[in-house]
């Protein structure tokens, strides 16, 4: 917002309606009349690789997409709102999502979705297909709040792992890690899905556990799924200890396998 001289006390209301269907054209404006109010509106985020696409999430319309266009040619490469606009499309209708709440725009282009309220679920939908799948839910029946793709971080493919919060268990924080999350760079990648996701990448959840030891030892620091770990400084350079959770792509809690305190990254 600094570099676009759009922050420290500039701000503008967003002029325009949702779409059913197709698209909508907004405008920027200094009143609230025609402003885009709705109850409900929930969580934004931008597109990492094209930030003047952002998308909203409301939980009673569905999720929609924002295309900007800015004007720069006020007073000295300034904003000029009266010449900027913006599209606005559904991308996600309430038939695909519940609730939608908390949202992220990963790098490979998919969004992810958490749900509002006791559904607790949490989506993955590819805009090229349409299609949305679920790949995870919390445990219980609280809400999942906010999600975070930290797979950069990792040098993991997009959507690889992620950090989400479940409201039942007040400051939980969970690693999720997709079952077909890749390394980057790795020789093949999975295609956005036509109806489910096709596991074509170096999987991790399918790795062999070895459990080498148990509190220090000739075997230790740990390498990459190698137990049982009770601290980070127990694992190699660029490796952490915790919780790993398979997740088969399942909203059925007995298809959860829990194995405690592995290195797993």
């Amino acid at each position: 917002m600094q570099n676009m001289q759009l922050a420290f006390g500039s701000w503008f209301y967003l002029q325009g309606s949702f779409p059913n269907s197709g698209t909508n054209t907004g405008s920027f404006g200094t009143n609230v009349n025609g402003a885009i109010l709705y109850a409900k509106h929930e969580d934004v985020d931008t597109n990492p690789l094209y930030p003047n696409r952002a998308i909203l999430a409301n939980q009673r319309e569905g999720v929609f997409e924002f295309d900007f266009a800015f004007d720069f040619s006020g007073p000295g490469g300034s904003f000029d709102y009266t010449k900027s606009d913006f599209t606005i499309k559904k991308v996600i209708p309430l038939s695909q999502v519940i609730d939608p709440d908390n949202v992220e725009w990963c790098a490979d282009g998919s969004i992810l979705v958490n749900n509002d309220n006791s559904a607790g679920t949490i989506q993955q939908f590819f805009p090229d297909t349409g299609t949305v799948v679920q790949i995870a839910t919390t445990l219980g029946s609280g809400e999942s709040s906010g999600i975070i793709d930290i797979s950069h971080l990792l040098d993991y493919d997009p959507a690889s792992i992620l950090l989400t919060n479940s409201m039942v268990c007040p400051a939980s924080v969970s690693l999720l890690i997709h079952p077909n999350a890749g390394l980057k760079g790795s020789p093949t990648k999975s295609p956005s899905p036509t109806s489910s996701p096709v596991p074509t990448r170096h999987p991790v959840s399918t790795l062999p556990l070895v459990i080498m030891g148990d509190n220090g030892g000739e075997n230790f620091p740990l390498g990459r799924c190698e137990g049982d770990c009770d601290s980070h400084d127990q694992c190699q350079v660029r490796l952490l200890c915790f919780l790993m959770v398979d997740m088969l792509l399942s909203d059925s809690i007995e298809h959860v396998s829990l194995i405690d305190k592995i290195t797993t990254m």
